[in-house]
């Protein structure tokens, strides 16, 4: 058994080593002309989520003229209905951000208008 293992090692050890690939040079690729717009739709993306992360502060306005202060990209319509009252958290269904329709678990990317809207609202 110990010699047809160690004639299998010697079977390995005889094949020649493959070089790896080397990567292609991105501009002697040929031009596709989708890659183009994804690059353009990456580096937007890109950038979003960078200024997501930073954590700056940001002021969201609620209807009655209150400011009330935030994280972009963390701060949410459920976290400021929580900071108001956690019965309006509780009923409050749907968010008006900067006179978008967002649901109450999207993060606020930037300053932004709110307005809470709960189930039974007109």
């Amino acid at each position: 058994m110990a010699t047809q293992e160690n004639k299998q090692a010697n079977k390995k050890e005889a094949q020649p080593k493959k070089e790896a690939k080397k990567p292609a040079d991105i501009a002697s690729l040929p031009k596709v002309e989708f890659l183009e717009p994804r690059l353009k739709k990456y580096d937007e993306c890109k950038i979003k989520d960078e200024k997501k992360a930073s954590g700056d502060k940001i002021k969201i306005t609620l209807p009655d003229g209150k400011v009330v202060e935030g994280v972009a990209g963390q701060t949410t319509p459920f976290d400021v209905a929580k900071s108001i009252s956690k019965s309006l958290a509780e009923a409050s269904v749907v968010a008006k951000v900067n006179e978008e329709l967002v649901d109450m678990t999207r993060p606020i990317e930037s300053d932004a208008s709110l307005a809470l809207f709960k189930f039974d609202s007109g």
